[in-house]
Order: C-alpha cells, then sequence, then structure tokens
C-alpha cells in the first residue's frame, strides 16, 4: 500500500485531532472529579459543614423540649435558655421524687 506525503500528513493531522481530543476530555474529567479545593474553599466548606452541624444540633434540642409548639423559631439563646430551664425542672422533680420515697 503506497502512500503519498498528502495521505501521510492526513494520517497524521487525524492522530493528533485524537490525541488531543483525547487530553481535553481527561482535563474535563480531572476538573469534575477532582476533589482537592483551593484552601479558602476547604475553609469555607468546613466552616459551611460546622454551621450546619450546630443547626442540627440546636433543632435537636429544641424537639425535645416538651413547652415548644413544633416549628416554632427560636433563636439559639432561647433554645439554651428554655433547655436549661427544662433540665432545672427534671432535677427538682427528680430531687422530689427521692425526697418523698426515703
Amino acid at each position: 500500500m503506497n502512500h503519498s506525503n498528502s495521505d501521510l500528513l492526513i494520517d497524521f493531522i487525524k492522530y493528533c485531532f485524537i490525541v488531543i481530543e483525547f487530553k481535553i476530555e481527561m482535563a474535563r474529567f480531572n476538573n469534575h472529579n477532582n476533589n482537592r479545593l483551593p484552601i479558602p474553599a476547604k475553609n469555607a466548606e468546613r466552616e459551611r459543614s460546622r454551621v450546619r452541624c450546630l443547626r442540627n444540633a440546636f433543632q435537636t434540642l429544641q424537639q425535645c423540649l416538651p413547652s415548644v409548639p413544633p416549628n416554632t423559631k427560636l433563636s439559639k439563646l432561647d433554645i439554651l435558655i428554655l433547655a436549661t430551664n427544662y433540665i432545672q425542672i427534671l432535677m427538682q422533680t427528680l430531687n422530689n421524687n427521692k425526697s418523698s420515697s426515703l
């Protein structure tokens, strides 16, 4: 099979395009799946995660309070005050039950 110079050049160009397309796809794949975030992005994600965890903890604490209706919006301070008061009431009840059983 006899190839002319133009045929070889065309084959070479096709090969180059295939290699370039492959490298572009690999770069897209690596950028999409790259878990290494820049430092500020990592810090921001860590802070969002921390805030989300804290918010969930306060929501869980609020759900444990019998005097608060569901879906009531309370500040974190209000939740802590109500929780502290509820714990004090539970401790008084427990102490009253202990002293009455003696």
